[in-house]
């Protein structure tokens, strides 16, 4: 979560959802969810109680002179990246969380589709009721 400030007469706080790991059954706070990068390059939330819920996992490497990190960027995007050991540079991205837009769009984020792979941008709206999200149009 990201949060906002916005200054007048009184100090107002506000928080917007970038990104949400599984927006079809989410995870409650109360069941202790962890985010960790495993030995097998997975990208995964545990939690008591339920399935690890798989994120991304990138291929495995032989190359001592590179390793695999996620890293949230200062542009609010969550990666997960291969890079230089030596010198912390960026090599190549395996999973970002812009490529899976919600209802608040970032600067650097996409809209549309890659004719390439068929991978579509598209944002999430938010349910009137129980505040589900469902693709946008």
């Amino acid at each position: 979560m990201i949060r906002f400030l916005y200054f007048s007469k009184e100090l107002i706080i506000w928080t917007v959802a970038l990104w949400i790991a599984n927006p079809d059954s989410s995870i409650s706070p109360s069941s202790s969810p962890l985010l960790t990068l495993d030995t097998n390059n997975t990208l995964k939330i545990t939690n008591q109680g339920g399935d690890p819920f798989v994120i991304s996992t990138a291929p495995q490497t032989n190359d001592s002179s590179t390793s695999v990190v996620a890293t949230l960027l200062d542009s609010g995007n969550f990666v997960l990246q291969e890079v230089s050991s030596v010198n912390g540079s960026m090599i190549r991205v395996f999973w970002q969380s812009f490529d899976h837009p919600l209802d608040t769009f970032l600067p650097g984020m996409k809209l549309g589709v890659d004719h390439r792979n068929g991978h579509i941008w598209s944002p999430l709206s938010r349910g009137s009721g129980d505040n589900s999200l469902s693709p946008g149009p």
